[in-house]
């Protein structure tokens, strides 16, 4: 008793104070040494309401359980991680075999479409080779035209009207390829043509003409005119458009020549019939004029005899 008694009270001091308690206990109502976690969990929240307790407290293990529940947890989340991998397996296996079989798909379609390639290809190549032989034979037969035609032709770069002429043409202007590929080519039409070849030449780059087919005089190396009747049209290229004008000249100076002297003797052929028929015709008209004049006479002529024959005396006694 005294152990406990570190107050000194009287033994009926402390009967009293464990009456009092033992009514504060109203251990009618509630069993001494029942414990109800729900009623841990007011206190506690009646603390955190007076700031004694922080909000973030935790009861577990605050109230002793001598059958304590089996915590399968670890179970569960072995089991949970052996079935995600089972499934991720199983999931990989169809994946990997749909993936096997679309690759397979997909390499055998690759394969057909190379095969189509590789023939497209050939057949591309083949029909390269061909348009450039095509190109190649052209372009010789187009240079041995160039070299070799009776007429002359000229290419013209339409920038600066420099000139490639062929070898018909150098003849025409008696000119050497080094002196006149470094001219311009209107330089060399007179100057009556210059301006009108010149606008000619816009509206064909213009595309207003579609060719220009017309007659000019140009000035050959000894200052002599020719005259030319010239074909000029662009030269059209499959991808850009050229600024480049084919020219082909006819030189028809002498057929000019011709002509005129043709002319010339159409017009003396023409006067000579003129004068022939005009000669015919003074020819009718003194027959016609001899006729009336033949009776005259023949009457002057009877007269006459009759005056001799004393002819006319008796015919007027008559």
């Amino acid at each position: 008793m005294e152990k406990y008694n570190t107050q000194n009270k009287t033994k009926e001091h402390l009967l009293y104070e464990a009456k009092i308690i033992k009514e504060l206990t109203m251990h009618h109502v509630i069993e001494i040494g029942l414990t109800n976690i729900g009623r841990w969990k007011h206190i506690a929240d009646t603390f955190v309401s007076f700031g004694m307790v922080k909000p973030d407290y935790n009861l577990d293990g605050f109230i002793y359980n001598p059958n304590p529940p089996t915590d399968y947890t670890p179970l569960k989340i072995a089991l949970s991680i052996i079935a995600v991998i089972l499934f991720l397996t199983i999931f990989n296996n169809i994946s990997t075999k749909r993936l096997n079989t679309k690759l397979k798909s997909e390499i055998e379609e690759k394969e057909l479409v190379q095969e189509e390639l590789k023939a497209i290809n050939e057949n591309l190549e083949n029909l390269v080779k061909d348009e450039v032989e095509k190109r190649f034979e052209a372009e010789m037969i187009f240079r041995a035209i160039f070299e070799n035609s009776p007429i002359g032709i000229v290419v013209i770069d339409f920038k600066n009207m420099k000139i490639n002429p062929n070898g018909t043409f150098l003849k025409m202007l008696k000119y050497e390829f080094d002196e006149i590929s470094q001219m311009n080519f209107l330089d060399l039409v007179c100057h009556e043509d210059f301006t009108s070849l010149k606008e000619d030449f816009v509206f064909l780059l213009d595309k207003k003409y579609i060719s220009i087919n017309r007659h000019i005089c140009m000035n050959t190396k000894d200052k002599e005119l020719i005259d030319l009747n010239i074909y000029a049209k662009i030269i059209k290229n499959e991808h850009t458009f050229a600024d480049k004008i084919l020219v082909v000249c006819e030189d028809i100076t002498q057929k000019l020549k011709i002509e005129q002297k043709q002319k010339e003797h159409d017009m003396m052929m023409f006067q000579q019939s003129k004068m022939a028929m005009m000669g015919e015709m003074i020819g009718s008209i003194g027959h016609q004029w001899k006729q009336p004049l033949n009776v005259l006479i023949l009457m002057i002529v009877g007269l006459n005899c009759s005056n001799l024959d004393n002819t006319i005396d008796n015919q007027k006694n008559r």
